[in-house]
């Protein structure tokens, strides 16, 4: 019987019943397997004891003969680099392919003068041991002169010049020892706070685009012009937080994507570049202009009243479009699960206005607020429904012995179980 603490059971499984290994062996997934020589391949990256955590005192590895498997499984950039079995367990570093020994050779960020010096034989470049490998660097390259996806944090590296010390970090503050610092001519480096760079990476080469063109995903992309669809939903600047001032966005060409990214409706709209980069609303689609037309929860008389040609139901827009509403009926009458907030409309007879919120207190502008009769509006607090967090859409009547299961596609009224009978 396994307690996950045998010294030898590399998974920690417990409460299960398993074979008898040799000395010379160590448990894994239920099979013995032979243990590693000094210089074999192992894996320590997650191998913690005796509770699994990194604050324990961690304790032998059993894929080693040895019992170490070389790194501390605490270093984060140890972690990214193949480790092998160490022939001394008090090595505190990465230990040598082939023959298990204490490493001399320098870490990511740590100095060199050729690959040879750098662990795994990764790139040497402007004096420092890079991130990546001396292969992934010389391979990168590809036939239409694009960065190449490297494996290792997404770097573009085929440009890469020179490398960082051991105190990198990227635009968020985490630790990049190694990383790009610089980048041959025809290419740029990468802070992240470029105004065309519209992923914010950092920490990579990447083309140089002409001043109607932005980088996306390290490929130059023309502008949007106004009308143009646009997406602006996680643009943020330049520190990526919604909390602080956000810049312009580069796909239009105006530099707006029409919307605020910190309005939750307008979110959920479909977004168009606009014309007047001052405009605080969305956009029309084909012209860009500043749109006169209603949000979700706004006044409306008809549905051309409502942008993007949402319903009108009750005098307001709803969050749903007109389409979406008039659609989502199906043949047996139940109600149709919608993509904005799993709402079921189709028997929706009513919006709610803009201070709409659901059972939980978020926004939900223009969501429904009555149903047609033979169905009903949820709210979240009905005792006979399973799933019952679901608000703002209609559900049908069930009768007294029956409860209606919401999570269910679609929706339908299930007969109680009496007592005894699996629920």
């Amino acid at each position: 019987m396994l307690t996950g603490d045998e010294p030898d059971n590399i998974n920690q499984q417990s409460g299960q019943c398993a074979p008898v290994c040799a000395s010379d062996q160590y448990l894994e997934n239920f099979v013995c397997v032979a243990k590693k020589m000094a210089g074999e391949y192992c894996w320590d990256n997650y191998y913690y004891g005796p509770g699994g955590s990194m604050d324990e005192e961690q304790r032998e590895n059993p894929m080693c003969t040895s019992g170490k498997c070389g790194g501390s499984s605490g270093n984060n950039y140890m972690m990214s680099m193949s480790p092998y079995c160490c022939s001394d367990p008090a090595c505190e570093k990465l230990c040598d392919q082939g023959t298990g020994a204490c490493t001399t050779k320098s870490m990511p960020g740590e100095a060199c003068s050729n690959k040879v010096d750098c662990y795994g034989e990764h790139a040497c470049l402007g004096g420092k041991c890079c991130s990546f490998t001396h292969s992934e660097w010389s391979s990168s390259s590809n036939s239409n002169g694009t960065m190449h996806y490297n494996s290792y944090n997404n770097e573009r590296i085929s440009n890469c010049t020179a490398c960082g010390g051991t105190d990198e970090k990227d635009r968020s503050g985490f630790d990049r020892p190694g990383q790009c610092t610089s980048c041959a001519a025809g290419s740029r480096f990468l802070t992240g706070d470029e105004p065309d760079n519209i992923n914010q990476q950092s920490g990579q080469c990447a083309p140089v685009c002409a001043s109607d063109q932005y980088l996306e995903n390290f490929v130059c992309v023309a502008k949007k012009m106004a009308g143009e669809y646009c997406w602006d939903n996680y643009y943020y600047g330049p520190g990526g937080s919604m909390d602080e001032e956000q810049r312009e966005n580069p796909m239009c060409t105006s530099g707006k994507c029409g919307g605020s990214s910190g309005n939750n409706y307008m979110m959920s709209m479909s977004p168009y570049c606009c014309s007047d980069p001052a405009c605080e609303k969305l956009c029309d689609q084909g012209t860009g202009a500043c749109t006169t037309k209603s949000m979700p929860g706004e006044a409306c008389s008809n549905k051309v009243d409502c942008y993007g040609e949402h319903a009108c139901l009750g005098g307001k827009c709803c969050s749903f479009t007109h389409s979406e509403w008039s659609s989502s009926s199906n043949s047996n009458g139940t109600m149709h699960y919608n993509s904005y907030n799993n709402e079921r409309i189709s028997n929706c007879t009513a919006c709610g206005g803009t201070d709409e919120k659901d059972r939980s207190g978020f926004d939900r502008p223009g969501q429904c607020t009555s149903c047609a009769a033979g169905s009903r509006l949820l709210t979240g607090k009905e005792t006979d429904v399973n799933n019952g967090w679901e608000s703002g859409i209609c559900g049908p009547v069930c009768a007294s012995d029956h409860y209606l299961d919401a999570g269910m596609w679609p929706m339908r009224c299930v007969a109680r179980k009496d007592a005894g009978n699996y629920w």
